[in-house]
């Protein structure tokens, strides 16, 4: 094309020769008319130049490289527009996802609040029992009790009135200070008084002064008054030997002996129960394989220096997790488990929970509740295990409190009660070396049959709602320019330059891929089959802007206004139905996604 073979003739004579490039740059720069006669070597005739078959390929050439030029200004819109919705999208989440942490704190600093607030009133109410208790007066003295020995004694007639007289009156006066200070009233029962010919004979006892014992349960011959003033104590006549009823171990030292015995049984009892505790034997592990289990028994061996270790291993079904650790009491223990983004072989995120006891170093988490996904996945998990002491050495901890003159005990401080742990597992049949094989060959898999088709059919969208925004613009651009239906040609010859194309080849493309796919990948098949029925719809939007138009003859402006409305609302409808599709796709692709940026 450099050589010089071209001439033009123009008036009496010819110009050149010319290079093929020298006569493009004089045609668009107008220095020659496309109806002037031009030879070119290799033809036998002057042609005008447009008629020339070379520069016809040339300007077509041109035309096709502008419009691919402005489709791929258009696309490139397209994908930045795109690519800043989701950074909003991202943004906004990020933002929510902050929020709901707020939220979550705040509820939980409110829930210590209300623990505290509840745990400082019953502190409260307690310390108000104790101050009463120690303010309550000193219980009453017993009902006075007439000696029925006595020889002075009423008849029976007038001793029964006397004693129900005195004991009505002095239940009175206990209930009135009863209901005076809310004090507990006790109720001495009377002995019932019998006339003397009831009483049976009772051998005379001889003094003897020099018996402390006599003096502390005996009487003595003559009626004694209480220090209170209350009642008189009735006197008894002296028996030669103590009466069979009345034993000598019935006193208050008998009493004290049997409690004290009591009470050396129960601390007995306490210490025996502690030392079983601290000396619990090794729970034997099963299921595991031998790697796993000498990593498990070697945890379980070592010494408990007040924060605990720990490992977490699979047992071979992959169903269940055996948990050891050094921590030498009872516990139970709360473990939740969550998948790592991109790195599990399988797609979802999984949550599952579980509860287990903690017994001689070792617990099983055999029962596992599925929170999100449908069950363990082979891959990587993070997790999080807390451990609340049961059991005795709990009990007493909870009982005593923190401000109990015990509670720098070891087994007994608060603090030792609870812990907390955290980490990684690695859930799998293989290797680590052939985990990481298989989760590369997996990503590539996802990304060729799931992230490229879901990234394609979202462009697709993307292109068919800017070209629907186009078409509502155009429309409404005429519309406001001409004053006759007929005059829609306006915007019918530049639909067909601006909007036509593109929409029909994308509709075309679209067709052959849902043909191409129907067979092999269904579920995609339709996705492009339900593309290429949203292109089709806004191809009859177009259509019925310039039908509906046409059939008016004149436009005035509340005319006017009443068709660029309705196809208002019939674009709006279309451009929703595309954003809602779009936002499904956007679910779909959102764990994957998330999994890359993880990886990166």
């Amino acid at each position: 094309m450099l050589e010089k073979h071209w001439f033009i003739f123009r008036g009496d004579h010819h110009l050149g020769p010319f290079s093929f490039q020298e006569i493009l740059d004089k045609l668009k720069l107008d220095q020659i008319d496309d109806n002037e006669l031009t030879w070119v070597e290799g033809h036998p005739d002057w042609l005008p130049l447009k008629d020339q078959p070379a520069i016809i390929e040339a300007l077509q050439g041109e035309t096709n490289q502008k419009v691919s030029e402005q489709r791929e200004i258009e696309r490139q819109q397209l994908l930045r527009e795109q690519q800043e919705q989701e950074k909003r999208i991202a943004e906004q989440a990020r933002l929510e996802e902050k929020k709901r942490l707020e939220l979550q704190r705040q509820l939980e600093l409110q829930r210590k609040k209300e623990e505290e607030q509840k745990r400082q009133l019953e502190l409260e109410r307690q310390r108000e029992q104790e101050r009463k208790a120690e303010e309550e007066p000193p219980p009453l003295p017993p009902l006075p009790i007439d000696d029925p020995y006595n020889e002075d004694h009423q008849d029976e007639g007038e001793a029964e009135a006397e004693d129900s007289g005195m004991t009505e009156a002095f239940m009175k006066a206990a209930d009135q200070e009863h209901e005076r200070e809310n004090l507990e009233v006790v109720t001495f029962l009377t002995k019932e008084v019998h006339h003397q010919e009831d009483i049976p004979d009772i051998p005379d006892i001889p003094p003897s002064g020099d018996n402390r014992e006599d003096q502390e349960y005996g009487y003595d011959e003559e009626a004694e008054e209480d220090d209170t003033g209350e009642f008189k104590i009735a006197p008894q006549e002296d028996s030669s030997h103590q009466d069979s009823d009345f034993p000598e171990d019935s006193g208050p030292i008998g009493a004290k002996f049997y409690v004290a015995l009591l009470l050396s049984f129960v601390g007995l009892s306490l210490v025996a129960y502690l030392v079983f505790q601290t000396t619990t034997g090794q729970r034997r592990l099963y299921n595991v394989a031998g790697r796993d289990k000498d990593a498990l028994y070697n945890v379980m061996n070592r010494p408990f220096r007040g924060v605990p270790i720990h490992r977490l291993r699979p047992t071979k079904d992959l169903n269940s997790l055996w948990f050891a650790t050094n921590f030498p009491d009872e516990a139970i223990l709360y473990m939740t488990l969550r998948s790592i983004a991109g790195r599990s072989l399988g797609q979802g995120e999984v949550e599952v929970q579980g509860v287990a006891r903690l017994q001689g170093g070792a617990a099983l988490f055999d029962q596992l509740e599925v929170l999100k996904g449908e069950g363990l996945l082979v891959g990587e998990y993070e997790y999080e295990i807390k451990g609340v002491r049961v059991g005795l050495k709990g009990k007493l901890s909870a009982a005593l409190g923190e401000k109990s003159i015990l509670n720098q005990v070891k087994f007994l401080r608060s603090q030792d009660q609870e812990f907390e742990l955290q980490g990684t597992l690695l859930l799998s049949p293989y290797g680590s070396d052939e985990f990481s094989k298989r989760l590369k060959e997996q990503k590539v898999f996802v990304e060729k049959s799931v992230i490229r088709p879901l990234k394609d059919h979202k462009q697709r969208y993307q292109t068919f709602l800017g070209l629907l925004e186009r078409l509502s613009n155009l429309y409404q651009s005429v519309m406001r320019r001409i004053t006759k239906g007929k005059s829609i040609q306006m915007f019918e010859d530049r639909y067909n330059e601006e909007v036509g194309p593109f929409l029909r080849d994308l509709i075309i493309d679209s067709n052959r891929l849902y043909l191409s796919l129907v067979n092999l990948r269904p579920e995609q098949s339709k996705v492009y089959e339900e593309l290429m029925n949203y292109g089709k719809d806004i191809g009859y939007v177009a259509a019925e802007m310039v039908t509906k138009t046409r059939k008016v003859k004149r436009l005035n402006k509340e005319k006017t206004d009443y068709l660029i409305d309705y196809f208002y609302k019939e674009v709006t409808k279309l451009r929703e139905k595309g954003q809602r599709q779009m936002k499904k796709i956007d679910l779909k692709l959102a764990p994957y996604l998330e999994a890359t940026q993880v990886k990166e």
